[in-house]
C-alpha cells in the first residue's frame, strides 16, 4: 500500500469512527474514559492522524458497543471508493494527456 493510500485508509478510518461515535452519543472524552486510552486519542484517530493497533481498535469497538469488524468493512468500502474514484480521475488525465492531438 503506497504512502497516499495508507493517509487515506487513516482518514477514513477516523470517519468511520467518528460516524459510529455519534451515533452512540458519545463524546470523543468518554469514548476515551470507555476504551481505556488517552483523552486525546480518539480526536488524533479521527482526523486520521494516527491509526489504532487492533488491540485498541477492539477496545474502541468495544467502547461503542459494535463488532470491530464493522469499523474495518466500512472503512475498506469507502477507501476502494474513494480510491476508485481518485484512480477514474487520474487514469482520465492521462488519456487526455497521451491522446492524440487531432489537427484541422
Amino acid at each position: 500500500m503506497s504512502a497516499f493510500e495508507q493517509r487515506r485508509v487513516a482518514q477514513v478510518f477516523g470517519a468511520v469512527l467518528r460516524t459510529a461515535r455519534k451515533h452512540a452519543g458519545i463524546s470523543q472524552e468518554h469514548l476515551a474514559e470507555l476504551a481505556d486510552i488517552d483523552r486525546t486519542y480518539p480526536s488524533l484517530i479521527e482526523r486520521g492522524l494516527r491509526q489504532p493497533t487492533i488491540g485498541r481498535a477492539i477496545a474502541i469497538a468495544d467502547a461503542l458497543r459494535i463488532e470491530p469488524g464493522k469499523l474495518v468493512t466500512s472503512t475498506l468500502h469507502r477507501s476502494n471508493i474513494a480510491i476508485n474514484r481518485l484512480t477514474l480521475e487520474l487514469l482520465k488525465l492521462q488519456t487526455m494527456k497521451h491522446s492524440p492531438k487531432v489537427r484541422e
